[in-house]
């Protein structure tokens, strides 16, 4: 969890810019680190622009993008969805290409890649989103492959994404991520979930909460370390 937010959406703090403590725009949050242990947010992994970002994947532009630990936030601007960090962008850790995380935090993008097996072992998807509803609490969002996602995206099929609680989460690796419940259970919970308002699809930034999160979208949040 990043300090002074109730709950948190990888979806939507992708939607954030990142300063350092001089007012210079670093880029946006990309992709993040989590704690083993605890699945939650350790650090930041901030991108550039969308064409600095095609230009690292075709190896034109060396791949490197800085790395805020959470510590570092000083400020979350909700209105104007901007995170101000404690640092000058010079003095932060960077990826590169052969860069590789520390032992005790999984890299979220690889993660997505993770196949998702039910307990009967059987594949419902792979990882899309996760939703924090506290430090001690979060939600796995599966969704199937690329292609699926855009024909849901453009209507083509109904939009059913899993939706599976922390205490349904047997084991988590980069090998598999195993569930105790079989995905039935899972396809129930998708409609008690959806039926209750506690997540609602938006067209523009995909899984959103209800309640506090949208709440707080309306407030400037304000932090001293």
């Amino acid at each position: 969890m990043i300090k002074g937010m109730d709950e948190c959406l990888f979806s939507y703090l992708s939607n954030f810019k990142v300063v350092d403590k001089n007012g210079e725009e670093i880029g946006r949050v990309g992709d993040i680190l989590l704690d083993k242990n605890s699945l939650n947010i350790n650090s930041l992994i901030i991108h550039g622009s969308f064409l600095e970002e095609k230009l690292e994947d075709i190896g034109v532009k060396e791949d490197i993008d800085p790395i805020v630990p959470v510590n570092l936030i000083n400020e979350v601007d909700l209105i104007n969805t901007t995170i101000k960090i404690g640092e000058e962008k010079s003095k932060l850790k960077t990826t590169s290409k052969n860069w590789t995380p520390s032992d005790d935090v999984y890299h979220f993008s690889r993660l997505r890649k993770t196949p998702v097996l039910d307990s009967k072992k059987k594949k419902i998807g792979s990882i899309i989103d996760i939703y924090w509803q506290s430090e001690e609490n979060y939600v796995l969002i599966l969704g199937g492959g690329w292609l699926e996602e855009f024909l849901e995206s453009i209507k083509v099929f109904a939009d059913k994404d899993l939706i599976v609680p922390k205490a349904n989460v047997s084991s988590f690796s980069y090998a598999e991520i195993t569930l105790n419940v079989p995905e039935i259970t899972l396809k129930d919970t998708i409609m008690e979930n959806l039926s209750a308002s506690v997540l609602v699809k938006n067209n523009q930034s995909g899984f959103i909460a209800r309640g506090s999160m949208v709440g707080m979208m309306s407030n400037t949040m304000m932090m001293s370390k």
